[in-house]
């Protein structure tokens, strides 16, 4: 059999293959790296260029197509726009203002309603105060009266002034009322109804205050129940 050799390479054939690997080596960077604006529209590639790859700010109305944009409003319909918008606030001010004057028209009638009543009450008061010739009203006699039925030991009212009551008995032939003021300093009238014979009808010192109560008797002095009518004057 022939016997296989087995070359090994020699070192200037290593030498020579480095060399050839660094020279192909550059040649294809020399082809990636390019020179400054050696790069134009022929050598793009449609849709090479995206948004991301260009510089913010970079492009003008020139390079954008209106079409591309969509819906844009013009310069007109944005003034138009304005100028809703000033009206809007034009009428919202002239409302505010016109529910100012509103609202200070109703405080001003307010006032003057209130003016007008005063005085009217004041021109009333004066008047009065003429009718009564100038007096005090606190300086007027007051009167008040009572008709009591009292056939037993519990009289009751027939006719009165506001805020007369009956209030019982103290004894026989002594019917009690009370009265809405103090009767200190009041002057006391009462007679009796009956047709029998004649009652003294007489103010018992037994009460004082509001609380007033008599004393009827009949010829002979005994103590006798009879209706009666009584009037204070104060």
């Amino acid at each position: 059999m022939r016997r296989i050799l087995r070359h090994r390479p020699s070192p200037a054939l290593v030498v020579a293959c480095l060399a050839l690997t660094i020279a192909l080596g550059g040649t294809s960077y020399a082809a990636v790296t390019l020179p400054r604006n050696s790069v134009g529209t022929v050598q793009l590639k449609r849709n090479a260029v995206t948004s991301v790859k260009v510089k913010n700010n970079a492009l003008t109305g020139a390079d954008i197509l209106e079409s591309r944009l969509g819906r844009v409003p013009s310069a007109r319909n944005a003034i138009n726009a304005t100028s809703a918008a000033s009206a809007t606030n034009a009428t919202n001010a002239t409302n505010a203002t016109n529910a100012t004057n509103a609202t200070n028209a109703t405080n001003a009638t307010n006032a003057t309603n209130a003016t007008n009543a005063t005085n009217a009450t004041n021109a009333t008061t004066a008047t009065n105060a003429n009718a009564l010739g100038g007096i005090d009203a606190a300086q007027y006699v007051r009167r008040y009266f009572a008709k009591v039925s009292y056939p037993d030991a519990t009289p009751s009212i027939i006719a009165a002034s506001p805020g007369i009551t009956a209030s019982g008995e103290g004894a026989l032939g002594f019917p009690r009322l009370t009265f809405p003021i103090n009767l200190d300093n009041c002057a006391i009238i009462a007679t009796t109804s009956s047709v029998a014979g004649n009652q003294i009808v007489r103010h018992s010192t037994g009460t004082s205050g509001t609380l007033l109560q008599l004393a009827i008797h009949d010829d002979a002095g005994a103590a006798v129940r009879s209706n009666f009518s009584v009037a204070a004057v104060c």
